[in-house]
Order: C-alpha cells, then structure tokens, then sequence
C-alpha cells in the first residue's frame, strides 16, 4: 500500500501552508510600504484611505505649484521695485538739473544775458 501523502490531506502541512502563503502576503506589503515611503500604496491596501491619501498628496501637490509660483512672483516684483527705485533716482536727479539750469538761466537774465 502506498501512503498517499498530499499537502491537501495531511492537515498540519496544510496549515503550515496556509500560514506561510499569509506570512508571504504580509512581507510583501511590507516591502511595498517600505519601497513607495506609503502606507497606502494602492487601492488594494485599503481603498477608502487610498482615495483619501490621493486627495491629500493632489493637495500637496496643489501648494508645491503654489508656493513654486509665489516664489516667482516674489522674483518679479523684486525686480520691478528695483527698477522703480532706479527710475525714482533719475527723476531726483533731472529735477535736480531741470532747478540748476532754471537757476542759471535766471541769473544770465539778470547779468543781462540772453541765452535763445
């Protein structure tokens, strides 16, 4: 007689089995969570906390572009108060030699001389 020995009819074996196939579903979760950085690494995780952590990391991504675009803009207007500024000091200084021409040309007036 030949004994028949099937990991299906040998009860312990098959529970052997059964809790190795759990410990391999385990780890391999594990390695997915510990290779993405997330807890939730798919749907098949756990789909309500999928959907919500997609919704966060959309936001997330939503300030990145926001503050990248801020920083921008913040760039911008840098430079256009540095140009302001400039402009701002060449208009002290022209009003500056519009008064000093206007001085000269009412001090030749009054030596008596004509300037046109």
């Amino acid at each position: 007689m030949v004994a028949f020995n099937s990991i299906y009819t040998n009860p312990a074996a098959y529970t052997a089995l059964q809790s190795l196939n759990k410990i391999n579903r385990n780890l391999d979760i594990s390695q997915n969570r510990v290779a993405s950085g997330l807890r939730v690494a798919s749907a098949l995780d756990n789909a309500s906390s999928f959907s919500i952590a997609q919704g966060i990391r959309g936001e997330i991504a939503a300030i990145d572009s926001l503050q990248s675009n801020i920083a921008k803009v913040k760039g911008i207007v840098d430079y256009t108060l540095a140009a302001a500024e400039g402009i701002s000091d060449l208009t002290v200084k022209l009003r500056a030699k519009f008064q000093e021409m206007a001085s000269t040309v009412v001090h030749s007036k009054s030596a008596g001389r004509n300037w046109y």
